[in-house]
């Protein structure tokens, strides 16, 4: 239908051309939409109907009863007024020939793009990845990654067309079927809908193995039926034991595993069906982070728990934002179970995801599950552009959904995913490329432009004898990336020799330069706000030392490896260790004095060296913890002041 056949009050509406909405909309807009909100929604549901007219689906109803029953969904989610008429219409680019041009003029540039890129989803045929499909897919990447709600409109489409799948042919079940298992079911998942990802997933698995899914749930039904008096005791016992230790819960449940879940296990992990169902599943639901982790020292005392069996997905989360802790326990009779605890909000995450986050009042939209759904989305883009072309981006993509993650731990701490089957490594690799590709972007250049005799040139220069060693050196913090930068400049003679004076200086922000954590020489002790040099070391990283320390003194106009910096402005209070001297008369309670007034002013003393110098005069080598140069300036003059005191000097290995 062309825009020109479209019923003239569809085209320009007015008031009085608008349709009532079906009181089952009318009613689920009303708990939480605005009178305005609605009227749009009603304009959105007329302008569908009347696109949709004469239209009908394969069961023989009217078509328009499909983009009605997406959108009810999507109320049951309260998403927002654009992602609404955008289910409404999510169909009328596609199979209306209405111009994505009309969509914008009436609903706004967001309900245009979000109908369009529910269309482009809709292009995509995963049983073959030619390059028009591999095109599409691309598409659909990108316009998933500037609006989520993409994603959330087409998973509502697939989820209603899949309620409905017995109505289509038997060769399109399958292949509508396998595309839910291997696209739909994984994005629900990314998303951080698992309520969604599992009736997905079971319904395709039912279409595909009708005989396997009935199998498998007579056996689970028979198998669980015997035990439901246990279960039931079990429930009650548990939420009886939390509240005796003052945790109000708010449920406590059974959790059924869905049927997919449980075939995948058998088949992937070769288990048998009554290993996979012996762990009977419970939900605990509480009101802050801090009882869950009650919650889980009590059932501990109270059941037996299961070694090597207790995940903490809230410390860790997963990438797609669920959270709740995770403990295997032996309850009556040695009859294991499996418990879930979570705050009610990780409860809404799990089962939403970024839909329980996207309340369009809502003004956060930085949490949980659209945080990480977001950046997932935003990789997508990096997929897109290092892809040589649109097959091996729809491969990316595929591996990159079906991938699990491990979790790296840090020296001090920190906390990376990493895709399954990488290592540490890796992650520092890519890191270090990032890091060298972005110094020099600023000229103009890319790795690309680095070949042969002037690539070893250059890593010759610097020390490595490979571009892999050198970016791994990047990303583990051994090198920084401005500084090797300036080596590939001059290897490209960009710059001349006479002008690496005039390098610009590196900012040092809260410890760190370009991500990469500094360490403090203890040669010279640089401390917060004093003149600096930084070092690119091999082994420690990056070294930062005073401007005056007589060890990089010689080098700093000729080593490359050296590098002009500046204290940026601290975000959060640090700790710097200065070394002082201070020299007095030789009187018993000296040291004693000098130490109350460096402890008055709140400062920490680390370690005290004493020395007689002669039979007058004592000195005392002492290393303070200070916040910056004012506050160790500050307690040097309160020392001076003393009558006690000959001199107070500060040592930093100056010549």
């Amino acid at each position: 239908m062309s825009e020109t056949v479209l019923p003239n009050h569809l085209i320009n509406f007015s008031e009085t051309s608008l349709l009532k909405l079906p009181s089952s909309l009318h009613k689920s807009c009303k708990t939480y939409l605005s009178d305005e909100d609605i009227k749009k929604i009603q304009k959105a549901y007329s302008f569908a109907f009347y696109a949709h007219m004469g239209q009908k689906r394969k069961d023989g109803s009217d078509y328009i009863t499909h983009p009605v029953a997406v959108t009810e969904i999507l109320l049951e989610l309260k998403m927002d007024p654009d992602s609404i008429c955008s289910a409404l219409m999510h169909d009328v680019l596609e199979d209306c020939n209405v111009q994505k041009s009309v969509l914008a003029k009436n609903f706004g540039e967001d309900v245009a793009h979000i109908v369009d890129g529910v269309s482009k989803l809709g292009q995509i045929d995963l049983k073959n990845v030619a390059d028009k499909n591999a095109n599409n897919l691309q598409k659909m990447a990108l316009a998933m990654a500037n609006d989520v709600r993409v994603i959330l409109v087409k998973l509502c489409d697939r989820l209603h067309n899949m309620r409905t799948i017995e109505h289509i042919p038997r060769k399109k079940q399958i292949q509508k079927s396998k595309e839910t298992l291997d696209l739909y079911g994984p994005l629900a998942l990314r998303v951080g809908m698992q309520d969604m990802r599992a009736e997905l997933e079971d319904r395709a698995f039912k279409c595909i193995h009708p005989m396997r899914a009935q199998l498998l749930k007579n056996a689970i039904e028979s198998a669980s039926g015997g035990r439901k008096r246990i279960i039931e005791k079990i429930r009650k016992d548990l939420k009886k034991r939390l509240q005796s230790n003052g945790i109000e819960v708010a449920a406590v449940k059974g959790r059924e595993k869905n049927l997919y879940s449980i075939y995948n296990k058998i088949k992937t992990k070769h288990k048998p069906f009554s290993e996979i169902l012996d762990v009977y599943g419970f939900r605990i639901l509480v009101d802050s982070i801090d009882e869950c982790y009650r919650a889980l020292g009590i059932i501990h005392n109270y059941f037996s728990p299961i070694e090597n069996k207790f995940k903490d997905y809230i410390a860790i989360p997963k990438t797609n934002g669920y959270q709740a802790l995770h403990t295997s326990l032996l309850a009556l009779n040695a009859f294991p179970i499996e418990v879930q605890i979570q705050t009610r909000n990780m409860w809404a995450t799990a089962n939403m995801g970024v839909a329980a986050h996207w309340g369009y009042k809502t003004k956060d939209k930085n949490s949980g599950a659209e945080l990480r759904a977001s950046k997932w989305l935003s990789s997508l883009i990096d997929l897109q552009k290092k892809s040589e072309d649109p097959t091996d981006f729809a491969d990316s993509l595929k591996k990159d959904l079906d991938s699990e993650e491990v979790y790296l731990f840090s020296p001090k701490g920190d906390i990376y995913a990493l895709k399954t089957g990488a290592t540490p490594i890796d992650s520092a690799r890519k890191a270090g490329k990032f890091m060298l590709e972005s110094e020099l972007k600023r000229s103009g250049k890319s790795l690309k432009d680095y070949r042969g005799s002037t690539l070893k040139r250059v890593l010759d220069s610097i020390g490595v004898t490979s571009l892999n060693k050198l970016l791994i050196e990047l990303g583990s913090g051994k090198r920084t990336g401005n500084i090797v930068a300036e080596r590939f400049y001059s290897g490209l003679k960009i710059r001349p020799d006479s002008d690496t004076k005039k390098i610009k200086p590196v900012f040092i922000h809260d410890n760190h330069i370009e991500g990469v954590s500094i360490v403090c020489a203890k040669c010279c002790h640089p401390i917060y706000k004093d003149p600096v040099i930084a070092h690119s070391d091999t082994e420690r990283g990056i070294v930062i030392h005073h401007k005056r320390c007589k060890q990089v003194a010689p080098f700093i106009s000729k080593d490359p490896r050296y590098i002009p910096a500046k204290w940026a402005v601290n975000t959060r209070s640090h700790v710097y260790t200065a070394k002082i001297n201070v020299v007095t008369i030789d009187e018993i309670g000296v040291m004693s004095e000098i130490v109350s007034v460096i402890t008055k002013a709140g400062i920490n003393i680390e370690q005290v060296h004493t020395k007689t110098i002669d039979k007058n005069f004592s000195s005392f080598e002492m290393y303070v913890d200070v916040e910056d140069l004012e506050e160790l300036n500050d307690v040097m003059q309160k020392l001076r002041s003393k009558k006690i005191t000959s001199s107070c000097t500060r040592i930093i290995n100056e010549k």
